[in-house]
C-alpha cells in the first residue's frame, strides 16, 4: 500500500518508518505526521525514542532540503514534550491509526499545547531549539514531568 494515501496518512508505523528511510513525503510532513511517527517511536523504543527521534527528524530535516540550524529545524525542548505527553496519553497502548484518530486534538497534544506551559518566547529561543529548557509559563503535569529526565544533551524519554 501507497504510503502517502490518505488512508495510511496516520499509521504510525508507516509514518515513522517513512521518516527513517527518508521517502515520507515533505509536505505530508505535519504536526499530526509528528504525532503519528512520535507516538511509534514512544511505544516501539521507550526510553530510547527522543534520541531516535532526534537523530531522525535531524536526518530527514537534511535529506528533504531544509536545515537543522540555530534558528530552522529540529526542535528539543518541542520534540521532548511532544514525546513525553504522548508517553502520558497512549501509555502501553499500540499506536494504530484507529487508536490514534485525532489525537492532535488531545489538550496535551494540539500544534499550540507547549504554548500552555512555555512563553512563546522562550520556547522559539534558541537555546530551547538546542536543548531541553523547563517550562516558563506553568509547571508540566506531573504525568509528563515523569516523562522528561532533562540531562546535559537534552531531555530523555524515560516513558
Amino acid at each position: 500500500m501507497d504510503e502517502t494515501s490518505t488512508t495510511t496518512l496516520l499509521d504510525p508505523r508507516l509514518v515513522a518508518t517513512g521518516v527513517e528511510r527518508l521517502t515520507w513525503p515533505k509536505a505530508r510532513w505535519d504536526h499530526r505526521a509528528h504525532l503519528a511517527a512520535g507516538a511509534w517511536w514512544v511505544h516501539r523504543l521507550g526510553p530510547g525514542a527522543l534520541g531516535h527521534a532526534r537523530r531522525s527528524i535531524r536526518r530527514y530535516n537534511e535529506a528533504t532540503g531544509g536545515e537543522n540550524t540555530a534558528d530552522a529545524g529540529y526542535h528539543e525542548t518541542i520534540t521532548a514534550y511532544y514525546l513525553a505527553a504522548l508517553a502520558a496519553v497512549i501509555g502501553e497502548t499500540e499506536p494504530t491509526a484507529d487508536r490514534l484518530g485525532d489525537l492532535g486534538d488531545h489538550e496535551l497534544l494540539g500544534p499550540r499545547a507547549p504554548l500552555r506551559f512555555w512563553s512563546a518566547e522562550l520556547l522559539m529561543s534558541r537555546a530551547a531549539r538546542a536543548s531541553w529548557i523547563d517550562p516558563d509559563v506553568e509547571p508540566l503535569p506531573a504525568e509528563l514531568r515523569r516523562s522528561v529526565a532533562p540531562t546535559g544533551g537534552g531531555a530523555d524519554v524515560v516513558a
